[in-house]
């Protein structure tokens, strides 16, 4: 009963005196309350929930996909030095470079190995892991 009256009380309270630098959406925004005001938390968390999935969904595509991309991109830069080494036009820094870029595509290839062992964990554990 109490919790009732309470609730009466407070939607039957005026709106609050109306302050400079306010406009019609402040007003509007007060009278309908923000969508975490007055009992509508659960719609809210939903809402952000909804909002926190779509941004690590792209986060996570983003964390997966520029490792293929960037993959391309190093061995064309080493198929173009394995050309200027088959035309003797390799200089030292060129020698470097390669080097540099053949660890940074082993990394990458760990990376894959790595992620795609993950996810046949993950699989294994969700399926159950039962051998029949």
């Amino acid at each position: 009963m109490q919790s009732r009256e309470i609730s009466r009380e407070y939607r039957s309270r005026p709106l609050p005196e109306k302050r400079e630098g306010r406009d019609e959406s402040d007003e509007a925004e007060i009278r309908y309350g923000k969508p975490c005001s007055q009992g509508n938390h659960v719609a809210a968390l939903v809402g952000k929930l909804k909002h926190l999935s779509k941004v690590l969904r792209r986060w996570g595509a983003s964390k997966r996909n520029p490792s293929s991309r960037e993959k391309e991109d190093i061995l064309l830069q080493i198929q173009v030095l394995d050309q200027l080494e088959e035309a003797l036009l390799m200089n030292e820094d060129n020698r470097q470079n390669r080097t540099s870029l053949q660890a940074k595509y082993e990394e990458i290839l760990l990376k894959e190995e790595i992620y795609w062992k993950q996810r046949s964990r993950e699989r294994w554990i969700k399926e159950g892991g039962m051998i029949t």
